[in-house]
């Protein structure tokens, strides 16, 4: 496991190198994302350091959940058209920003890991994804998706935040404390984390503002 952080954080430098020398020329959906890694990247080195002097690391994931998910909703709201889905994500980043703070004062205070709303932003952002599969449906026949980046970008975060439904579930249930506690699901979700940012990384690279937006 410590072996998989250390390429996790790696991965995560490199896709923010990547971005940093691309910056100029990506579009507005692939510039947040590259924001969204830098994030990400900040949020582990506080987090790292706080392990390193035995403090409660749960406190920064109460603040990181929120931010975080409000990237991933400017990044969509850069793919979509449509403005009643514009509309519903600004409207879904207040909903989890109420349901982090009464989740906060009532159920899982501070200092414990916020599963909830980590739960919850998963459901939200396997939602979006499928919004986004719908959208590109409507245009299969005409659109060579396979060529497009916002398609590789919604089907990871697809895979990787399906796969994070049932972690925070499993979580919320302190399946850590179960006799012989399946320990590798964790792994499995380092693994994907790893795989989805090598392909934002790709993305990074690939992109340009000349691309046209799916």
């Amino acid at each position: 496991m410590i072996i998989a952080r250390y390429i996790y954080l790696l991965t995560l430098v490199i896709c923010i190198i990547v971005g940093f020398l691309k910056s100029k020329s990506l579009e507005k959906p692939y510039l947040n994302l590259w924001f969204l890694l830098i994030f990400t990247f900040i949020n582990e080195v506080i987090s790292t350091a706080l392990n390193n002097y035995k403090l409660n690391v749960n406190i920064q994931l109460h603040f990181f959940t929120v931010f975080e998910y409000y990237i991933y909703t400017r990044i969509y709201i850069a793919i979509f058209n449509d403005l009643a889905i514009k509309r519903l994500l600004n409207i879904s980043v207040i909903i989890l920003f109420v349901l982090q703070l009464i989740n906060s004062l009532y159920f899982q205070p501070l200092i414990e890991s916020n599963t909830n709303v980590l739960l919850i932003e998963s459901l939200f952002l396997v939602f979006i994804s499928l919004l986004y599969f719908n959208k590109i449906a409507k245009n299969i026949l005409t659109d060579n998706i396979l060529k497009s980046e916002a398609f590789w970008l919604n089907s990871f975060i697809f895979i990787f935040y399906s796969y994070n439904i049932n972690i925070w579930g499993l979580h919320s249930l302190k399946v850590y404390k179960w006799l012989n506690p399946p320990f590798y699901i964790y792994d499995i979700m380092m693994g994907l984390c790893i795989i989805m940012y090598i392909v934002f990384g790709i993305i990074l690279m690939i992109n340009k503002k000349t691309t046209q937006n799916e």
